[in-house]
């Protein structure tokens, strides 16, 4: 059967957003059941992912500054 897994991720334009695009084609070439959506312009801020988790609606994947996701991982959002 086919999955897809979202991510929403703060990556910075360039060589760190290539890199990771690079990372997710690999990812998907050697799980091809598998599809990674990725959503890095969706203004996320630690606010946007809490209020998401909170309402159920969280992608399966947060890559955000290790300043936001800690203080989320501190607070038990």
């Amino acid at each position: 059967s086919s999955v897809t897994i979202t991510v929403w991720g703060s990556g910075s334009p360039g060589g760190e957003q290539e890199v990771f695009n690079q990372t997710l084609a690999s990812f998907e070439q050697a799980y091809p059941n598998i599809t990674v959506k990725d959503s890095p312009a969706i203004n996320v801020a630690s606010t946007t992912f809490t209020t998401a988790a909170h309402s159920g609606t969280a992608p399966d994947v947060y890559r955000d500054t290790s300043d936001n996701a800690g203080a989320n991982f501190a607070s038990g959002s």
